[in-house]
């Protein structure tokens, strides 16, 4: 349970590190760094039912970025010494 946690909590903040950073290399002038910024999109659009007493809407857009890939990397190496260093008492 502990290591699942720890796992969880490593791939959240790398996702939104990697986003957060992704976007600030994006935007450098710097050749060196712009490209971690490089990313694609891909999903589909909203699609609703309708079923004149529930309505629903699903629609699912998926951003990533180089950056991102690779602390994700980074956190599933990480993830299992972070979770071994961590004391339970």
């Amino acid at each position: 349970m502990k290591f699942k946690l720890t796992l969880f909590f490593c791939l959240v903040a790398a996702v939104l590190t990697g986003s957060f950073l992704g976007d600030l290399c994006a935007k450098s002038t710097y050749k060196s760094v712009s490209w971690l910024g490089l990313g694609a999109t891909f999903g589909f659009d909203t699609k609703a039912l309708d079923l004149h007493v529930l309505q629903m809407n699903l629609g699912l857009h998926v951003d990533i970025n180089i950056l991102q890939v690779l602390l994700i990397a980074l956190a599933l190496v990480l993830a299992p010494k972070i979770a071994k260093a961590i004391k339970t008492s």
